[in-house]
């Protein structure tokens, strides 16, 4: 089996938000309670298109979940949608990237997300066969405004070489229609300093948002 790893400079550089309090980064017992945690495998609907900077998700950009593997809060879910591309170099941060839910209107309502906040990937060779493994960072935002940590991971599959995908990618072109699937976790704990500043900043925003709305139907 060959292995050719992805490894820019600038890959995985998360922008940097400065924030004050301390406090913001623990969970209180009830803050835990309302958080997303557990674990989750899913498939997805569509298909990607790979370039040496980001993965651009098609119609439709959908994903389904796994009930015989979802645990915790994603026992709730069935579904998701995907938010945009992911990108692997530069400010590499998509604010709810995926967007967890059970019908066409919850995995848009920009509730029970996950945000990206780094992403890489590697390319190996089996048989005929070309994997991608890309392992993306990030924090997932209950519909309450809970923060979690969290990662996802995903292999896309195509038939072809190592060295054609190479080819490929090193010239500036695209490999497209890739399938995927995956899994990922989230775990209510103190968030990490990679990205605490940039969950803190979305979840503020989020819980401001809920209290706008709270006051309107008052």
């Amino acid at each position: 089996m060959s292995i050719f790893s992805f490894k820019p400079g600038v890959l995985g550089a998360v922008a940097v938000i400065p924030f004050a309090a301390a406090g913001v980064m623990t969970f209180t017992a009830s803050a835990e309670a309302a958080a997303i945690q557990g674990d989750f495998s899913f498939s997805g609907a569509g298909s990607v298109n790979l370039s040496l900077d980001q993965l651009t998700f098609n119609a439709p950009t959908t994903f389904n979940l796994s009930g015989d593997s979802s645990t915790g809060s994603f026992g709730g879910f069935t579904q998701g949608g995907v938010k945009g591309p992911l990108s692997f170099t530069g400010n590499n941060v998509v604010a709810g990237w995926l967007d967890f839910g059970n019908d066409s209107a919850t995995i848009q309502d920009g509730m029970n997300t996950f945000t990206a906040t780094g992403s890489s990937f590697t390319l190996s060779e089996m048989g005929r066969f070309v994997s991608v493994e890309v392992l993306t960072t990030g924090f997932f935002l209950s519909s309450t405004g809970e923060l979690s940590e969290g990662e996802v991971f995903f292999t896309l599959q195509k038939r072809g070489t190592l060295a054609g995908f190479n080819t490929i990618l090193n010239n500036g072109g695209t490999v497209e229609m890739l399938t995927y699937s995956g899994s990922g976790y989230a775990v209510p704990e103190p968030l990490t300093m990679l990205g605490a500043g940039t969950a803190v900043l979305f979840g503020g925003a989020f819980k401001r948002q809920l209290n706008k709305k709270g006051s309107a139907k008052a």
